[in-house]
């Protein structure tokens, strides 16, 4: 997939919007509130989303062991796109920049994230479980969480990539491969 440009942003944007649990019709298309920006996030202009088992499938049947959801709700974690606005105080990132963000979000002084364990934070959220998600044309994220994609690498390659390579290294270090 291409990267598209960056568009003006619309005061309302298309979000799949989950109102209740169930089979994949229960998703529906709907006009929301394009999200604006705050201290240190990033709105990203949607290019690409991977579909996960657990974070979407799983969570839309309303099977999901730990997500509690108030509806509507927008799924989608694992994304890729371009920023398109920035908040108040982000500085590695400006609007264009081609970025993958990374679902988890922890307070990085908490004691696990400290340890290493930033999935065993209870402070840890994500996106589109705990926050609004990336199944929309915009999604606002942590300036922490985006990561800037090389040239040569798709859309769908880099929202594809970003949390399973991720958590694949995590498994291997933690096995002792």
């Amino acid at each position: 997939m291409d990267w598209p440009a960056v568009r003006p942003i619309p005061r309302e944007m298309r979000a799949a919007v989950l109102r209740e649990f169930g089979p994949p019709e229960v998703l529906r298309v709907e006009s929301v509130p394009t999200p604006r920006p705050g201290k240190n996030e990033v709105l990203v202009q949607v290019a690409a989303v991977s579909v996960g088992r657990l974070l979407d499938v799983v969570a839309r049947a309303g099977r999901h062991p730990w997500a509690r959801f108030t509806f509507p709700h927008v799924l989608g974690a694992e994304h890729a796109g371009l920023v398109a606005a920035t908040g108040a105080g982000v500085t590695t990132v400006e609007v264009g920049d081609r970025v993958a963000s990374f679902p988890l979000i922890v307070d990085e002084q908490e004691e696990m994230a400290r340890a290493g364990f930033p999935e065993l934070s209870p402070t840890a959220q994500l996106i589109g479980t705990h926050r609004p998600g990336a199944d929309a044309e915009y999604v606002c994220v942590p300036e922490a969480n985006v990561r800037v994609v090389p040239d040569g690498v798709t859309a769908s390659e880099a929202a594809a990539t970003l949390l399973g390579a991720t958590v694949a290294m995590t498994q291997f270090e933690r096995a002792g491969g």
